[in-house]
């Protein structure tokens, strides 16, 4: 069985493109450049959703999955 099935993978398509802007770009854009960003933006993340499966959540990758679990035996559950 895949991966995929059990949790999202880490999405790092996003990390190259060309609508991640910083903090600092996006306060720049005017109302009709902000307004073509948020079409552009919501674009890329649908195709990235559609195209690679892959939807604009927090994923993890299979190795910080097994480290989290294995994590696990030193937590004090006796305090919860």
């Amino acid at each position: 069985m895949s991966d995929q099935f059990y949790h999202y993978p880490k999405n790092t398509f996003f990390l190259d493109s060309k609508v991640n802007l910083t903090f600092e770009e996006v306060l720049a854009l005017d109302d009709d450049g902000f307004r073509q960003w948020v079409i552009d933006f919501r674009k890329e993340i649908v195709d990235i959703w559609d195209e690679k499966g892959v939807p604009p959540v927090k994923g993890y990758s299979r190795e910080e999955i097994i480290d989290q679990f294995n994590a696990l035996e030193s937590h004090f559950v006796h305090k919860m």
